[in-house]
């Protein structure tokens, strides 16, 4: 097998990309044949050659030799009486500094198991200035224990250098929670109130389901509380209403409240988050490059591949700039990226009329100058960017002057009238607010003085006993009376139109028996009380008379 197929299978091996693709690529030199069981049977090899002394060796080996390239990388691994792995630690230099950096909210998670053993992958994200995820490290675990949780947060606590985080979030997991409480004793630890919601469909489907009353009250008490005494006086309210008093699961919830309800951590730092959004999404990624076939010594491989993607996908492009040609007071530029060099654009700059252009008319397209230009914009030296190229609808001063029309309710035309008017002077009024302090004295000065005048009149009016004033404006004259439209007619649309039962597809009209037999095959609602159809457990008469008989045995 030639070595440039081998270099190939191997390369797409590491990447997760399918290995069969190769053939076809170096195949087009008349002089290679190379079959797709070749292709494979190298693979093979090559798996079988980093395994010769067992995955975890394998593991160690990738470790040892990673160190030496990265002397910031750290890794830890935790074997058994019979020198077998159990638990298994690593962190890359990147994810070291960024700890450093952004260190102060932690979120923990162990619900991935893609990979050949089922082992549980412990994730540690945060969140870096631009509320994009970023890893803190990673650990294989044998098992979800709270000694093997005490080794991994100590392991990593020692990779960190000690610094521990202000806040940190995980499941409700009772083994966690006392290994935090062991490790990380002065941590604010909050629960995902994503994970415990879940659970009130599961333990009381026939209370709480989609815009049940229960439903609606909980997450309005759960989300929307103020102040922790109006969540406590709303929550008793509701066990009270639904007779749940006496439900332990519930009272265990409200015992410690501090841990994941929202309004009772707004005085410590969460970076906003609440619930698992930033693993799962971490998860999704990796889904891309892994799958439950995948090795030890692959895993780490290929996770470092998606991480070194990822670093890629959340950093600034960085762009390189090559002067082409210049004419006059205008130049040409070539600007392409570090990473790829086929991304490259043509910029035309005229420093004299500071007349720019690019080859990617994301400016002609979307109104906002692209990276290319403002690239040759820091070359020059250019503190402020032309006013002709900062549009004023994507300015914050765009929706100056625009007033929303206060209509009164009863319809009244001079009233309706009268406030248009006003809302248009004020709004003229406004646009000359700020054109100078001269300016800015005499309107100001007139609406004090109208205010006060207005006040005036109205005590006035006061004493002398007679009614509010009331400001007469003129009706509109000219109306223009429409006559009396008719309703349009029914639009024949090109959308899908609504299937016709009683005929068929070619045409052919269906008996009686075949409609009701077309008709029995469609979904019927079901009560999950009964077992009935054409009604729903909320609107069930059987359970609704088993209430009021239990409401009457209570009362006996």
């Amino acid at each position: 097998m030639p070595s440039v197929a081998k270099s190939l299978v191997e390369k797409f091996s590491e990447t997760y990309l399918p290995i069969g693709k190769v053939p076809d690529i170096v195949n087009c030199d008349a002089s290679i044949n190379v079959s797709q069981r070749d292709c494979w049977n190298h693979r093979r090899d090559l798996r079988r050659k980093n395994l010769d002394n067992g995955d975890a060796h394998a593991v160690v080996q990738y470790c040892v030799e990673k160190k030496l390239q990265d002397p910031n990388f750290f890794y830890e691994i935790q074997i058994d009486e019979e020198d077998r792995m159990i638990n298994f630690f690593w962190i890359d230099s990147t994810a070291r500094q960024y700890y450093e950096r952004f260190g102060y909210v932690l979120v923990f998670d162990t619900t991935y198991k893609t990979n050949k053993y089922s082992l549980p992958l412990g994730n540690f994200v945060g969140v870096n200035n631009h509320s994009q995820s970023i890893m803190f490290g990673f650990a294989l675990l044998q098992n979800e224990q709270e000694e093997t949780f005490v080794w991994l947060f100590e392991t990593w606590l020692n990779a960190v250098g000690g610094k521990l985080p202000i806040s940190i979030l995980t499941d409700q997991d009772r083994a966690i929670e006392n290994a935090i409480r062991k490790v990380f004793p002065t941590v604010s630890h909050r629960f995902f109130l994503w994970h415990i919601m879940n659970k009130f469909p599961e333990k009381y489907g026939f209370l709480y389901n989609d815009n049940s009353p229960f439903s609606r009250e909980m997450k309005n008490c759960l989300y929307y509380s103020i102040t922790t005494e109006q969540f406590d006086n709303e929550w008793k309210r509701i066990m009270k209403d639904y007779k749940l008093m006496d439900d332990e699961w519930l009272n265990n919830l409200f015992d410690i409240r501090q841990s994941w309800i929202p309004i009772y951590n707004r005085t410590i730092f969460y970076a906003g988050m609440n619930t698992t959004q930033r693993c799962e999404s971490i998860h999704s990624f990796f889904d891309s490059f892994l799958n439950k076939g995948t090795t030890l010594r692959e895993f780490v491989v290929k996770y470092e591949h998606a991480l070194e993607h990822r670093y890629r996908l959340m950093e600034c492009p960085k762009l390189k700039k090559k002067k082409l040609e210049k004419s006059g007071s205008s130049s040409k530029y070539k600007v392409s990226s570090f990473h790829n060099t086929k991304d490259a654009f043509i910029v035309t700059l005229d420093v004299e009329m500071w007349e720019v252009s690019c080859e990617c008319h994301l400016f002609e397209f979307k109104g906002i100058l692209c990276c290319h230009v403002l690239k040759n914009f820091s070359e020059k030296d250019v503190e402020n960017i032309p006013s002709k190229y900062i549009l004023p609808r994507w300015t914050k001063k765009v929706r100056e002057g625009i007033s929303i029309p206060l209509f009164k309710k009863d319809g009244d035309k001079s009233s309706m009238v009268s406030d248009l008017k006003f809302n248009d002077l004020m709004s003229r009024l406004r646009t000359h607010l700020h054109v100078s302090t001269d300016a800015h004295d005499i309107i100001m000065e007139a609406l004090e003085g109208a205010l006060k005048r207005v006040s005036n009149l109205e005590l006035e009016e006061n004493k002398e006993g007679k009614e509010s004033a009331t400001i007469t404006i003129d009706r509109v004259e000219n109306m223009v009376e429409h006559p009396s439209i008719a309703n349009p007619c029914i639009a024949k649309t090109k959308g899908r139109k609504k299937e016709d039962v009683s005929v068929s597809k070619n045409g052919r009209f269906r008996s009686g028996l075949e409609v009701r037999m077309k008709n029995s095959k469609k979904s019927k609602r079901q009560c999950k009380n009964c077992g009935q159809y054409d009604h729903y457990s909320s609107t069930c008469e059987r359970r609704k008379q088993a209430g009021v008989m239990e409401d009457a045995h209570t009362e006996d």
